[in-house]
């Protein structure tokens, strides 16, 4: 059963892949740049949105050009949302605390994810299990955890700092395991060539979170 629900997230993250980044821009907390759903819509409602009859190439353009796409913690959110429901069968919504403590992928921010109030802090490399989450960038960005094989950890996310941008996979190879996220291999690069774990600062918050409320579900 844990490896069909693998295999069923594995899907539900596919359909995802090569979405465009997008969130909305602020001034002064005020919205000045507002994009379909605000970075944070499914992939569904991201189809329904856009034309059906476009080349892959051409959907990526249209979706860009109309400001169509998903940021990392609107991504996060859907997919820790849709692993909640494959073990529970309840939505994960008001399971996470959002700002003002209102609750849905428009209220949550990478900030909110790894807060006390929402996520538990994982010390141990060695611990780290799906749907856990990698905050990189001084607490600015998530990655999401789809699996741990061996010495590598497989993950997605949604991107534009990286040179492929937008949703996309990306390992971390457990180089030194004994060691904290800087000292392992990250296979993202910043379109600066900056590996993704000179990202990663633990004095500022960065490390491996785990929602509360998802700790009882066994690592696969």
């Amino acid at each position: 059963m844990a490896r069909s629900n693998l295999d069923k997230l594995k899907k539900y993250i596919d359909s995802y892949i090569d979405l465009p980044y997008w969130s909305n821009k602020l001034r002064n907390g005020q919205i000045i740049d507002n994009g379909p759903f605000g970075g944070k819509g499914t992939t569904a409602q991201i189809r329904e949105i856009t034309p059906s009859n476009l080349k892959s190439i051409d959907i990526y353009r249209f979706q860009k050009k109309h400001k169509i796409g998903i940021d990392c913690s609107g991504l996060t959110y859907h997919l820790l949302n849709y692993w909640c429901k494959l073990h529970t069968g309840k939505s994960i919504k008001t399971k996470i605390i959002g700002t003002e403590g209102k609750f849905g992928p428009k209220r949550v921010n990478v900030q909110m994810l790894s807060s006390p109030q929402n996520s538990i802090k994982i010390s141990n490399l060695s611990d780290i299990k799906t749907a856990d989450l990698i905050v990189i960038d001084q607490k600015k960005h998530v990655l999401f955890v789809i699996e741990k094989i061996k010495d590598k950890i497989y993950y997605v996310h949604s991107s534009q700092k990286t040179k492929k941008t937008g949703v996309h996979y990306g390992t971390i190879t457990l180089t030194n395991p004994d060691k904290p996220l800087n000292y392992q291999q990250f296979s993202d690069i910043t379109k600066t060539n900056i590996g993704y774990q000179n990202l990663f600062f633990s004095n500022k918050g960065d490390g491996i979170y785990r929602l509360i409320s998802l700790q009882s579900i066994p690592r696969i």
